[in-house]
């Protein structure tokens, strides 16, 4: 997905696969346009200037690669290794530079004219610039970038992306994820936080505009009323089946090798490894962290960072269909070994997998490959799938690791080849878990940093007293809002409070905080930028609201069973055990894909569905920071989110609906509060 503000009002591009919309282009850059091609960047500065770089045949993004040091190259030839580029490096993607750069941007010019390969150009105000080439960064403004001792020397930390907006704002992602910024507005900062950036873009002639790619592929954005119809149509492409799929880049590269004792883990530069050959400690020395690591059989490995990758000769020998990939200059974006030859290949054409029956799933109408997130092979046949919307797949896993896999959105997984009950998660919201030997703990724990574990977010489900306080609230709202004449309402069996960790009740007060207190902004009908203005300073807007959903055993039927289960597809533990997640909503609803609740009873009731026999069905109460709601009786199931300046999208009972839903768009804006268990009539 691309983004690029253009320098005059009204002037955007947004493409999105082999999508694209732009308005107030140069006349220079629309015959290309024009064309349609696959831009791996693009990005517009003053008096007509511009930089595009094209994407390489089955080009794929990537991280910030520095150069290579002369060692790394003697290791390489001494272990007869092959260091591989991806065809969008070694095929030279077409680079431009407008000669309006000239102008404004000398140095931008100089460079480009010494045929340096310039990764990306962010432009600014009065002649800034950010410009990342293979062997260096540069940036106008010395504050914008810091400094590292790489071989005694100072480096650049190297940057993800950058840009400007008006009036001396500015923002810049290094590689590792950090944010660093000037005069950024509220609404902006807070959009940065909710998850790791891969992409922003700033609007250079307000303040509050902006668009934001993260790395598990969302986005979001504050844009002009008329442009969002253009940006949502091209943007819902990645709900399509068959679209452009974005690799989900991990945060800890964590690898167990084939034996005993050999792992490597590395987070944010920082890197440990035991066992690893003398050609892969060598790379796992170099600066900056890797995007994948694998080990396999008898010496094989595949090691990725920025666009470039290496697989060692071994692994010709040991997983020959892996090395047949590799040769036929196929761009790989992962691989994951396991014994006997087991394997699996990511790349952006389709994936490759040993047991391809077994562990690969197809769609029912396009037949095209269901994408994949991550994969492991471990002991005894065991592996475990995540595919690319957080679905888990599995076979043979012992309870505990299948408990974790439950625990949250996985990113990245690993498992033991020589214990089943060893393993390694990373997950979404960047906390993760791990069963490992304990004589690892200490360096797995000093890289990993003071990265949180989630183990579960629900302490524990606690029985209400009938006539108590809170068991009489929770049965009022049910019994008072239970309005559909044609169903009788069911009498109450139990009612339990949902006690959540403080953690993830803090980030959900944080939300409601910043809902009831931040100024928000949005626009007039005609939506030009002057009408902007500022709207309020306080919306308490907390409710109490219904949410039913699927259930695969049987919690809190009998008062006493209140242990969550791990069976996998019971949505209804899953979001007691880690709230609610956005990701897992269903693409159908009426006003897209958020999550969907109601003040009435009887209304939310209808969604809720058995998949193990009970007398009882179950309902969540939940406490949703509802904020500023945006009322409408119009259906807009492509809807990503609310319109800038509120927090959520109300549905008013009409010819649409009969009864009320409030959806929110984001995680942090609903908890689960009461588990109410109720006959099933």
């Amino acid at each position: 997905m691309l983004f690029a503000f253009g320098k005059t009002h009204g002037s955007f591009y947004f493409s999105h696969g082999s999508e694209n919309y732009w308005k107030g282009m140069p006349n220079t850059l629309v015959p290309t346009l024009r064309n349609e091609p696959l831009f791996r960047t693009l990005s517009f500065g003053e008096g007509g200037a511009y930089f595009w770089k094209e994407m390489g045949k089955a080009d794929s993004a990537g991280a910030y690669c520095g150069a290579w040091t002369e060692g790394t190259k003697d290791v390489f030839e001494k272990e007869n290794l092959i260091l591989f580029f991806t065809p969008g490096t070694h095929e030279h993607p077409r680079v431009t530079v407008s000669a309006a750069t000239a102008i404004n941007y000398p140095l931008v010019k100089a460079i480009y004219d010494t045929d340096e390969g310039i990764n990306w150009v962010a432009f600014g105000p009065d002649g800034a610039f950010v410009i990342d080439t293979t062997n260096k960064l540069i940036a106008s403004d010395p504050t914008m970038s810091r400094t590292y001792i790489r071989n005694g020397v100072a480096a650049r930390v190297p940057m993800r992306c950058a840009s400007f907006g008006p009036e001396g704002v500015w923002v810049v992602v290094e590689d590792d994820g950090e944010i660093r910024s000037k005069g950024l507005p509220m609404n902006v900062s807070l959009a940065l936080l909710k998850k790791e950036v891969r992409k922003i873009e700033l609007s250079p002639v307000s303040s509050i505009y902006y668009f934001i790619e993260y790395t598990d592929g969302s986005t979001d954005w504050c844009l002009p009323v008329e442009w969002q119809p253009q940006v949502r149509n091209i943007e819902r492409l990645n709900l399509v089946l068959g679209v452009l799929v974005n690799m989900v880049r991990q945060k800890i590269v964590f690898a167990f090798g084939p034996e005993r004792e050999l792992y490597c883990i590395t987070n944010q530069g920082r890197t440990a490894w035991r066992g690893c050959s003398i050609a892969l400690s060598q790379l796992l020395r170099e600066p900056g962290s890797p995007i994948a690591v694998s080990m396999g059989e008898g010496g094989a490995f595949f090691w990725k960072k920025g666009l470039s990758y290496l697989v060692s000769t071994a692994t010709e020998m040991a997983y020959p269909e892996v090395w047949k990939i590799w040769k036929r200059d196929e761009p790989i974006n992962w691989v994951v070994f396991g014994p006997e030859g087991y394997y699996i290949v990511d790349t952006p054409q389709r994936i490759y997998a040993s047991r391809q029956d077994e562990v690969l799933r197809v769609y029912s109408q396009s037949k095209k490959q269901v994408p994949i997130r991550c994969a492991s092979f471990g002991w005894g046949g065991s592996w475990v799938i995540i595919e690319d919307d957080g679905t888990v797949r599995s076979h043979r896993l012992k309870p505990n690791v299948r408990k974790a896999m439950l625990q949250g959105s996985v990113r990245h997984v690993a498992l033991s080849w020589v214990d089943p009950t060893q393993f390694y998660v990373e997950y979404m919201d960047q906390t993760s878990d791990w069963s490992l030997p304990i004589s690892w703990h200490p360096t797995v724990s000093d890289i990993e940093g003071k990265l949180p574990k989630p183990a579960s977010k629900v302490e524990r489900l606690e029985k209400l007293a009938v006539n108590s306080p809170e068991y009489n609230g929770a049965e009022y709202q049910f019994t008072m809002s239970w309005r559909h004449v044609e169903k009788k309402r069911p009498p109450i069996r139990h009612i339990y409070k949902i006690v959540l960790t403080g953690e993830i009740w803090e980030s959900y007060v944080q939300y409601r905080w910043v809902a009831e207190n931040i100024s928000v902004y949005f626009s007039s009908v005609d939506a030009e930028i002057r009408d902007f203005s500022l709207i309020r300073t306080k919306v308490g807007n907390e409710q109490q609201l219904f949410h039913c959903t699927s259930r695969k055993c049987t919690i809190g039927d009998s008062g006493i069973n209140t242990e969550l289960c791990s069976i996998e597809g019971c949505a209804l533990c899953a979001i007691m055990r880690t709230s609610y997640c956005v990701a897992k909503a269903r693409a159908s609803g009426m006003f897209g894909v958020g999550i969907y609740t109601s003040s009435t009873s009887s209304k939310a009731a209808g969604y809720a569905r058995n998949y193990s026999p009970s007398p009882y069905k179950a309902m969540l109460l939940n406490k949703v920071a509802v904020g500023r709601s945006y009322f409408t009786g119009v259906a807009d199931n492509g809807r990503r989110g609310p319109p800038p300046g509120y927090n959520s999208v109300c549905g008013l009972p009409g010819d649409a609906l009969k009864h009320d839903e409030t959806i929110v768009y984001d995680d942090d804006a609903i908890r689960p509060q009461y588990l109410i268990i109720y006959e099933d009539r």
